[in-house]
Order: structure tokens, then C-alpha cells, then sequence
């Protein structure tokens, strides 16, 4: 009976531990990946909804300042782009950002790994940030890249890199990258896609492989260089207080600015991701509970058994007087 016991309690607890254990590490991966996604989109982003960029864009986020739960907002950009390194070319996606806008940069600044975020259009790049590998005796300013081409070092606007794209394309800190645009080619069919030399000033990691293998974080004003447009913006990045409510953020965001906008939340975005993570979450819990019921199955074998093996004492008690309430 003791053996029968200790048994069914240890079924039990195994499967109640084995369902706790399943729903912590289902729950700490959704966590874990919602923490990396947010590191590189904002919480909410809010577009023009035929497409062109903003040009006013110092107004509208002025406007969505004033929103109840608007942490933070900036301007940003998105361009398709080719990024040529020593060794190969590959495909990118260049982000514009807000440099005037610290909070921004802040979150890049986190997951920074190598060198310095250094966002700086080619009007603003200084000499003292020349790498050590450019020798006085070259030319102080001038140095020659991997296509053999010259180049001021000091006018080249700089770029922070992926962790992934920048072991592709072999391109470290101080190194000197092509950038090819397709953006003026996209608005423009007849027009040659532009082509800027950039320096590598910094290598980020976010932990999330579509984001450290294709982005490049360049300024507002470079993105425009490469573009071939005004300065511009190509969607607004807001930040909330709360990210699990941003559904009613993002409510408030649309009745600020309209119909002429579209507003996308994080979860919005990201949605088949978290699906795909919703339904393995639904699939361990069914495995648990499938485990718990075998558990009380084996539970519920063990007393009938019990009991039977039991029947013959019980018979005994009855003819000797016992009454079957005793």
C-alpha cells in the first residue's frame, strides 16, 4: 500500500512538474523573443498610407508627442541596398536614423559590441577618427580601398553594422564599405542606382539573426545622399511606456493622425511569429496534460487494485460481526 501510494504521488508530481517546467520555458522563449524583436523595431510605426515619405516629419512627431503613453519618437528610414566588403556583396537594409534625436540612438547603443556609434553623413566625418591602419606616410586623409580606388577618409560617412553582415562581407571597424542604393532606382526606373563609400565605426549584435545579418544603421542625411531625395523620412518609430498594452497605444496614435496614415504595432508586424509561438505553446500543454492523465490513470489502476486485493480481508471482518459502516 506504501509502495502504491509513494507511486501515485510521484506520477503526479512529475507530471505537475514536467507542465510548470514546459509552460516556464515556453513563456521565457516568447519573452526572450519579443525582447530582441523590440530591439530593433520600435513599439509602434505609423506611414504615410500612399507610400511617399514625410517631409514634414519634425510636425508629426510633434503631434504624436502629445499622445497619452508616447514615450519617445523619431524619424527613420528603410531602403533595400547592396553592401559590398573586401570579399563579397551582399543584401542590406539600410535604417535611417534621427541623429538630433538621442533617444533614437539609445537602444542601438545597447546592443553595440565593437567601436562607437558613430552616425555621421559625410559633411560632418572628422580626421581624428581616421584608424590606425592609415598611415601618415599614405597621405594622412587619403588612403586607397580594396577596389584600389582613392578616397578622403575624413569626408566618408559613417555606418554601425551588423554582427552577421560584417563577418560576410569581412568588414570591421575602420574598414571602408560600398553601399549601392536602390532606392533612386525604385522612384525613378531610368535613373543609375547611386553608390557611396561609407566607414565601418561600429559592429551591433541584437541577438536576432534577420536583423544582425542585413541591417545598416547610417543617418537620416546619408539615406537621403544615397536616395537621391530631400531629407526625408520613411515611417515613425514610437515608443510607449507600456509595450504589452500597445494595442490601445496604437488606437490613439490612429485617431491622431487619420486615415492618411498607417499604424502598425510590434505585434501587428511580427504577427506570424508569435502565432507559430502560440500554437508550440498549445502542443506542450497538450503533451503535459496527456502525461498528468496517464499519471491519474495510473493512479486510479492502482486503487481499484487496491481494493480488490483487499475484498477477501473485508469479507473475513464481515462474517465476524463487522458493520459495513465500521
Amino acid at each position: 500500500a506504501r509502495f502504491t501510494a509513494a507511486s501515485a504521488t510521484l506520477g503526479i508530481a512529475g507530471g505537475v512538474g514536467a507542465l510548470i517546467v514546459a509552460l516556464a520555458l515556453a513563456n521565457g522563449f516568447r519573452d526572450e523573443m519579443r525582447d530582441k524583436i523590440l530591439r530593433g523595431t520600435a513599439h509602434i510605426t505609423a506611414a504615410r498610407a500612399d507610400g511617399y515619405p514625410l517631409t514634414n516629419w519634425r510636425d508629426v512627431a510633434a503631434q504624436l508627442r502629445v499622445v497619452p503613453g508616447v514615450v519617445t519618437v523619431s524619424a527613420t528610414s528603410y531602403d533595400g541596398a547592396l553592401v559590398a566588403g573586401a570579399d563579397q556583396a551582399t543584401y542590406a537594409v539600410l535604417r535611417g536614423v534621427d541623429t538630433e534625436n538621442r533617444a533614437a540612438t539609445l537602444e542601438l547603443r545597447r546592443v553595440l559590441i565593437d567601436g562607437e556609434l558613430d552616425l555621421r553623413p559625410a559633411v560632418e566625418a572628422k580626421k581624428e577618427s581616421t584608424p590606425s591602419h592609415i598611415t601618415e606616410e599614405s597621405g594622412a586623409s587619403n588612403f586607397s580601398s580594396f577596389d584600389g580606388a582613392t578616397h578622403d577618409f575624413a569626408s566618408l560617412p559613417t555606418a554601425v553594422i551588423g554582427a552577421e553582415l560584417a563577418a560576410r562581407t569581412n568588414l570591421r571597424v575602420g574598414d571602408t564599405g560600398k553601399i549601392i542604393s536602390a532606392g533612386a532606382a525604385l522612384a525613378d526606373p531610368e535613373s543609375v542606382p547611386r553608390q557611396q563609400r561609407v566607414r565601418i565605426a561600429g559592429v551591433f549584435r541584437t541577438g536576432l539573426y534577420e536583423y544582425d545579418a542585413t541591417w545598416i544603421y547610417i543617418s537620416l542625411v546619408t539615406a537621403a545622399d544615397l536616395v537621391g531625395a530631400p531629407l526625408s523620412a520613411s515611417a515613425m518609430s514610437i515608443e510607449i511606456a507600456d509595450p504589452e498594452r500597445v494595442a490601445e497605444a496604437a488606437a490613439a496614435v490612429r485617431a491622431r493622425l487619420g486615415e492618411k496614415f498607417v499604424v502598425v504595432d510590434w505585434r501587428e508586424a511580427n504577427r506570424p511569429l508569435f502565432a507559430a509561438l502560440s500554437l508550440e505553446r498549445r502542443v506542450i500543454l497538450t503533451i503535459i496534460a496527456l502525461i498528468v492523465m496517464v499519471a491519474a490513470l495510473n493512479i486510479a489502476t492502482a486503487l481499484a487494485l487496491l481494493v480488490i486485493e483487499r475484498r477477501p480481508d473485508i469479507a473475513i471482518l464481515g462474517a465476524l460481526g463487522a458493520r459495513p459502516r465500521t
